[in-house]
């Protein structure tokens, strides 16, 4: 969760989006112009009961895009995944994977921006 200034003048806001009373967290991702008008505004994950996708860390990479990390977690399944995302410069998903693990886990997002 967070926001950063991009290098377009523009600001990026990450975290969650919570859908409805049916424990349902979305990630959620912005970008906005210098202004702060809204350009993009995209929520990534299925629309699951029960569920949570959140991103704890973001970065702008070299591309203008972006990538998140944080995690999901279905409790139906009893499982929690660390979870990476990729996006382009629109918000839209260019890879995505995630690591599922037997207990609670999240990951963070360290860009190196020289490559």
């Amino acid at each position: 969760m967070g926001a950063q200034q991009t290098t377009d003048g523009g600001y990026a806001f990450a975290g969650y989006y919570f859908q409805n009373t049916i424990y349902d967290e979305r990630a959620w991702l912005v970008k906005t112009d210098s202004t702060g008008k809204v350009q993009w505004d995209k929520i990534y994950g299925a629309d699951v009961q029960y569920s949570d996708r959140k991103f704890l860390s973001f970065q702008q990479t070299s591309d203008g895009g972006f990538i998140a990390a944080g995690f999901t977690n279905e409790y139906n399944n009893g499982y929690t995944s660390m979870w990476l995302v990729k996006t382009d410069s629109n918000g839209n998903i260019s890879n995505c994977g995630d690591v599922k693990t037997a207990s609670d886990t999240s990951s963070t997002a360290t860009v190196n921006s020289n490559k």
